[in-house]
């Protein structure tokens, strides 16, 4: 499940039937249906635009829909498997990680054409974004280290060690005119801890 950019609806992904549906949270009934030729594997909302981008490993596909014509509009056939994807923070992108290959392929979002296609030392399981966009952060099997992306310069900026087996991640912003630094929150599942990173410096807080 996703929430809206707006707020006021819940976006879920359906394997039986395979559909993107819509649920307003003024009524918490369904409302659009977006079906799918597959079912879906994982999926995520573009931030800046009407879009989702949706993943479906057996066909080693993403399907790029339209949130208000409640349709997909493109389908990518990706030369390797894809395991997780997003959007850049405006749209013009789309990112998407093969576990497989270990490696970030970038689609140009309108024309579906590859961009770049950047090697990892992990396999990408977990994606995070800063609030601006401007940098991607990767974990995944293989590595006890997050990866950071710039997406704007379509590059692998630095890996940092962050304790054994990251998971799922999570940015602290600072709000406007506040000194305190934002930081990149890194769970542990298997030993049930939380690193914190400062995003500035990239040093270990806590």
């Amino acid at each position: 499940m996703r929430l809206s950019s707006s707020g006021d609806s819940i976006w879920v992904l359906l394997g039986d039937p395979a559909e993107l549906v819509e649920v307003p949270l003024s009524s918490l009934s369904p409302g659009k249906r977006i079906r799918l030729s597959a079912p879906p594997d994982a999926f995520e909302l573009s931030r800046e635009t009407p879009q989702a981008c949706i993943v479906t490993k057996r066909d080693r596909a993403v399907a790029i829909v339209s949130l208000d014509e409640a349709r997909v509009v493109r389908t990518i056939i990706s030369p390797v498997e894809p395991s997780i994807a997003c959007f850049r923070r405006d749209g013009r992108y789309l990112i998407a990680g093969s576990e497989a290959a270990r490696s970030l392929t970038m689609y140009d979002t309108a024309s579906g054409r590859t961009v770049v296609t950047l090697p990892l030392g992990l396999a990408p399981r977990h994606f995070c974004t800063t609030s601006d966009g401007g940098q991607l952060y990767v974990t995944g099997d293989g590595m006890d280290a997050v990866v950071t992306v710039y997406p704007y310069r379509t590059e692998v900026a630095e890996t940092r060690l962050a304790g054994h087996a990251p998971g799922a991640m999570a940015v602290t912003d600072a709000r406007p005119g506040d000194t305190t630094p934002s930081f990149l929150m890194v769970t542990h599942p298997d030993s049930d801890q939380v690193t914190v990173l400062d995003i500035e410096t990239g040093k270990l807080a806590g």
